[in-house]
């Protein structure tokens, strides 16, 4: 029997097993995604809920609807550069070239479940869009979430 063959057999066996094994534990779910919410915002529901009008929006391609989820003024990083929108009627001027079929095709496809929250937020895609929390009062006792930053191409 050659026991080098043999162990370097089962070492690449182990080995293509483990990243199977380590995506399956990663996996989350929208209760993970819920609690997460929780824990750093205290509450999801308006997570979800900004989240759900957020797709129909950008699916209807509604681009005054999409306007009212953004927080100005909003940073658009593009490519080196970043332009900032500092009203709903500028946004929705520069909507088109935001709001690209990639970026559309982008939001279409993120799930809840694989959204990446983190003390700043939450991410769809690769970053490409991000939302949190925003203060509608002084004393930040009342918040909205809206759009904080896109991150383009």
């Amino acid at each position: 029997m050659n026991w080098t063959r043999l162990l370097a057999g089962i070492g690449l066996a182990a080995a293509l097993a483990l990243p199977v094994a380590t995506f399956a534990q990663d996996a989350q779910t929208e209760t993970d995604v819920d609690a997460r919410l929780d824990a750093l915002f205290g509450a999801h529901e308006p997570y979800r809920a900004f989240f759900d009008r957020l797709q129909r929006a950008v699916a209807a391609n509604d681009s005054k609807a999409v306007a009212a989820l953004v927080s100005y003024p909003v940073a658009v990083h593009r490519a080196g550069t970043e332009m900032t929108l500092r009203t709903r009627r500028e946004f929705i001027a520069h909507y088109a070239s935001i709001f690209t079929p990639k970026l559309v095709d982008i939001v279409a496809q993120q799930k809840y479940a694989a959204l990446f929250v983190r003390d700043q937020g939450a991410m769809i895609g690769n970053g490409e869009i991000w939302f949190s929390g925003v203060c509608r009062d002084k004393a930040c006792k009342q918040s909205d979430v809206k759009i904080t930053a896109f991150n383009l191409d």
